[in-house]
């Protein structure tokens, strides 16, 4: 995903997609030993297994729902790009797994100028891998470079982790995202689990914000790219270079594939200790929640996001229409707190995430 100047409130410090190509190489990756890349220290991978991985990426930062594109915008002083990313329901075999394929585009006040596919897969332990790119650069048309395109396993090329399972357990730590040497380079770093941002699609808290950057590119530290991710959507914000001129690009709509639910009514309320409802007496959260899906007829999976701490997933529930539900954990932190609810159907369909903000 690309970024750029527009005006946008950031409640934190500061938050690239990438994308088919080369034949499929059927060796393990190789590994490389933790230490440096270009004097940076780099936390050590898990082992790339390929029988450790599952079918689909689910990781609450960063999922990858088939048939959903998220639309994001930027202001640049070359003019508006408008960056649409879609996951695609193709796979890509890759060291023996198969990627989901992400198909990343930007256009320039309406022109196509870049058109790539990344691939991406996920282990049991949660951790999103990324595992190349095919990426063209076009000029009126016509594609100039391929520079940037690698594939795991194929001329040295090694994987990366695009998204920790837990990422509160590395902060502050620096880790590879993607490794062809002279080519793709680019490094990460954990800020931290708790950052708040407003984008046109919505507030959100509770989110995860890294600070990004390539080996390859001379960028001062207090000038990298900040990213966030925020529970049950993935990336709602990229923002980088100097104060006087920071470049934002920024979430502006999802939407899902035809057929799929939708959670069109969401209501929250905190209720306090000694509430007089007598729910939940030490505090908590009441929702009301309406769910509409004409060409299913369930069950229903669903993951409430509460804006602080775990999800809550709810498996096979029978019915639509509306529903109540009831946290009766009080917030620890102070608010406001951002709900997210995504709800899929027995065809794998999902819904748009819908949000709700209570303070």
């Amino acid at each position: 995903m690309r970024i750029a100047p527009t005006a946008v409130r950031l409640a934190i410090a500061l938050a690239v997609f990438l994308l088919q190509a080369c034949d499929q190489p059927t060796a393990p990756a190789p590994r490389r030993e933790p230490g440096t890349l270009q004097g940076v220290d780099l936390t050590d991978l898990p082992d790339f297994d390929p029988a450790n991985f599952v079918p689909a990426v689910t990781n609450r930062y960063f999922p990858l729902v088939p048939g959903t594109t998220f639309r994001y915008r930027s202001e640049t002083d070359e003019g508006v790009e408008i960056n649409t990313v879609e996951v695609t329901h193709d796979a890509k075999t890759i060291l023996g797994i198969a990627a989901t394929v992400v198909h990343d585009q930007v256009f320039l006040d309406g022109e196509l100028t870049e058109d790539t596919f990344d691939w991406y897969a996920q282990d049991k332990d949660g951790n999103v891998w990324y595992l190349g790119e095919d990426t063209r650069e076009l000029e009126d048309g016509e594609v100039v470079s391929t520079e940037g395109s690698w594939e795991a396993g194929v001329d040295g090329a090694e994987p990366g982790i695009i998204m920790w399972g837990d990422p509160a357990a590395h902060v502050g730590e620096n880790y590879r995202q993607e490794f062809l040497e002279g080519e793709a380079e680019d490094v990460a770093s954990v800020a931290g689990v708790d950052a708040t941002a407003d984008v046109p699609f919505g507030h959100f808290t509770g989110c995860l914000e890294t600070i990004d950057w390539s080996l390859l590119e001379d960028v001062p530290p207090g000038e990298r790219e900040h990213k966030f991710y925020c529970p049950g959507v993935g990336l709602v914000l990229e923002a980088e270079g100097p104060a006087e001129e920071r470049v934002t690009n920024e979430l502006q709509t999802i939407t899902s594939a035809a057929g799929a639910p939708t959670v069109d009514l969401l209501q929250a309320v905190v209720l306090p200790a000694g509430n007089p409802t007598g729910l939940a007496a030490e505090g908590g959260v009441w929702l009301r929640v309406r769910l509409r899906d004409p060409g299913d007829a369930g069950p229903w999976n669903w993951t409430i996001e509460w804006g602080e701490g775990a999800p809550t997933t709810l498996t096979d529930l029978r019915r639509s229409g509306e529903f109540v539900f009831l946290r009766q954990t009080p917030y620890t932190d102070a608010g406001p707190h951002t709900i997210t609810i995504t709800v899929t159907d027995s065809g794998g369909l999902t819904s748009v995430p819908a949000t709700a903000t209570v303070p």
